[in-house]
């Protein structure tokens, strides 16, 4: 017979009543991660010490996490999802005040937080026998391969920063793996922590586009400056939203998992949820999080429970309503027409030819595809090194084999797609939830040829819902070896 923990671990997420998941939003530990996160920031902000956001906070964050994950609390993953989520506005609002730093310290402060998450999911991993651990231990090796190649090239520092952000998304899922029994309280708080954060990022965003505040106003002049020109124009109207994130890729990541997971919510919450994240999403104007978003739904439709395609069609009917209310601001439909127009007009799309003409350097100067140039080299300067190169990737495939090589990175993207078979084959055998970590991680994977969704923030969604599946599996397996 199963354990009465392994049966627990696999019920249902519980829908529960909106008092009660107000009330666990309202609970110390929910709080405490939030003053982490943004209140304390804010504070020192408002009363002139900004300069600690880029010394304490990141020591702070990091030693917040380390205390919760000491103490077992599920909302060690919601206080890494809020971090990601807070600190590239705490960022701006620090630069706003001391002068812009192309490179902050304050963008730590996730990733330390997240490297808590390797004290309980590599001692698992290393564990001889443990379920799901080859595909990770491939993906590890693959990574430790590019810091090595850098090294090489004298990059040691660079290629360390870069493999931490590859990292911190594979930590995460592995700490959830490894304690199964408590995968339930895992679940409602991340869902929690997407839903809740979603909201506040949508509505937040909405106001950015229409009004923008003068800290976004002077970030978005200042990396326009550095060549990020996709971001916008720093005027009312002109801006792609990122809101309280760093670029609108990042938020639409975001987005994207806080619908799906709004889904798991009773509809009294996930309707008034859904139209204004639904709305910031076609804000973003980003057009691949438009294809995973529009592909994750028909998922959930396709292979969701007869009782959740109701809520399809409430998400539907939320998108209409808000591209309506669009429709009603003359600027808003003219940008969002034209974003529209692109997805037929390709030829004419600048954007779209950029990243073809990203493919087409590197295929020609192909003389390090095969060993790679290792970690750490960034984005911006992999092919630009090259004469004719386009001098950016932003395209996850590309970055990756130009990062590992030709081996290195097939390798690493066989070892990602069986972790993802495996929560396709899984979607099915996890009542009432394991249809919303299909639909995340098709949403998420297919987004690979133009954005590197597996790495940094915008991987922690697909991670986290990678992490939740497979420890559902573990259950399962224990079940089955148990009768």
């Amino acid at each position: 017979m199963a354990s009465l923990a392994a049966q627990r671990a696999l019920r249902p997420a519980a829908r529960g009543r909106p008092a009660l998941l107000f009330l666990e939003l309202l609970s110390g530990e929910a709080l405490f991660a939030l003053f982490i996160a943004l209140l304390l920031p804010i504070g020192f902000t408002l009363v002139g010490l900004s300069a600690l956001n880029r010394t304490l906070y990141p020591l702070l964050a990091c030693l917040a996490a380390g205390w919760l994950h000491h103490k077992r609390s599920p909302w060690y993953l919601g206080l890494c999802i809020w971090l990601f989520a807070a600190s590239p506005l705490i960022r701006r609002l620090t630069d706003y005040d001391l002068g812009y730093e192309q490179t902050s310290s304050v963008l730590l402060a996730a990733y330390l937080a997240c490297l808590w998450g390797a004290a309980t999911g590599l001692p698992y991993v290393l564990r001889p026998g443990a379920r799901y651990a080859g595909a990770f231990l491939l993906i590890f090796a693959c990574i430790a391969y590019g810091v090595l190649v850098a090294v090489f090239n004298d990059r040691l520092v660079a290629s360390l920063v870069e493999a931490l952000k590859w990292l911190v998304g594979p930590f995460l899922a592995l700490h959830i793996i490894a304690d199964p029994a408590r995968r339930s309280e895992y679940r409602r708080v991340v869902v929690l922590a997407f839903v809740a954060g979603g909201l506040a990022m949508a509505l937040y965003g909405i106001h950015q586009f229409v009004s923008p505040t003068a800290w976004d106003l002077e970030w978005v002049s200042n990396v326009r400056q550095d060549g990020m020109t996709s971001i916008g124009n720093p005027e009312p109207y002109g801006i792609r939203v990122f809101s309280t994130m760093h670029s609108a890729g990042s938020l639409g990541a975001f987005l994207m998992a806080s619908m799906l997971f709004a889904l798991a919510l009773p509809a009294t919450v996930a309707v008034p949820s859904l139209l204004p994240i639904m709305l910031a999403i076609g804000l973003c104007q980003y057009r691949s999080i438009w294809g995973g978003t529009v592909l994750a739904i028909l998922c959930v439709a396709m292979i969701g429970p007869a009782r959740e395609r109701s809520r399809i069609v409430l998400a539907a009917l939320g998108v209409i309503f808000s591209l309506g209310m669009l429709s009603m601001v003359p600027e808003v439909e003219y940008t969002l027409g034209e974003r529209l127009r692109s997805l037929t007009e390709l030829r004419a799309d600048a954007s779209g030819e950029d990243r073809l003409q990203q493919y087409v350097q590197v295929l020609e100067h192909n003389e390090d595809l095969l060993a790679g140039q290792g970690l750490g080299t960034g984005a911006g300067s992999l092919i630009g090194q090259q004469a004719g190169g386009p001098g950016y990737i932003d395209g996850g495939l590309l970055m990756s084999y130009v990062a590992l090589g030709f081996v290195a990175a097939s390798l690493y993207f066989v070892a990602l797609l069986t972790t993802v078979g495996r929560v396709l084959a899984l979607a099915g055998r996890l009542p009432g939830e394991g249809f919303l970590y299909a639909a995340i991680v098709v949403g998420w994977i297919i987004q690979l040829p133009l954005s590197a969704v597996h790495t940094s923030e915008t991987g922690i969604p697909g991670w986290l819902a990678i992490g939740l599946a497979l420890a559902g599996g573990r259950v399962i397996a224990e079940q089955g070896g148990q009768r």
